[in-house]
Formats: C-alpha cells, sequence, structure tokens
C-alpha cells in the first residue's frame, strides 16, 4: 500500500487546522491522509484546468483533501459543517487501514 507524501503546507495545515494533532508527526499525518483519502468520497473536479493538471478531491467528513500525482497538495478542513453529500464514516474500513497503514 503506497502512502501519500505531503506538501510542507500540507503538513502545517493539518497540525494547525485539525483537532488533536498539534504534535503529529509527518510520518504519521502522511499515514493518516492516505487513510483518509482510501475512505474518502471523490468527487470530480470542478474545471478542465483541475482534471488537466491531474487534482483529484476527496471528501473525509469536513476535510476537503486535493491529490496531485500521488501528493496531497491542498487540505481544507471546513470545521462546523455538516459532512458532503451523505458521506459517513465505515467504522469497520476505518479500523482495517488504521492497523494496515500502522497509524498510531
Amino acid at each position: 500500500m503506497k502512502i501519500l507524501k505531503i506538501t510542507d503546507e500540507v503538513f502545517e495545515t493539518y497540525r494547525t487546522q485539525v483537532n488533536g494533532k498539534e504534535n503529529i508527526t509527518r510520518d504519521q499525518a502522511e499515514r493518516r491522509l492516505t487513510r483518509n483519502v482510501m475512505e474518502g468520497m471523490s468527487v470530480p473536479p470542478r474545471s478542465f484546468l483541475e482534471a488537466l493538471i491531474g487534482n483529484e478531491k476527496y471528501i473525509f467528513g469536513n476535510l476537503h483533501i486535493i491529490v496531485r500525482h500521488g501528493r496531497v497538495v491542498r487540505l481544507f478542513n471546513h470545521k462546523g459543517g455538516k459532512p458532503y453529500g451523505g458521506w459517513y464514516k465505515d467504522q469497520k474500513k476505518h479500523a482495517e487501514l488504521t492497523k494496515q497503514l500502522g497509524i498510531i
């Protein structure tokens, strides 16, 4: 299972904008975001340009994760909002991926 890489900006956003992640290591952040992408709901590109440059958008609860060529390049946390389009977390799949990815 390939772990997605993250940019410095995404790492800082994850640490500061996601509740309880202030002291997370980069490795654990990459593993958690990889799991979130695998569990998340894929959203079609908003424009031809997004599709052309290879952006893929995933929704995991209030997190909007933008992946380009195996790297998380943007992260938005829409705090306090409702999950997008009826998304829900599958607890069984979540637990399985957590174990497989070695998430602490």
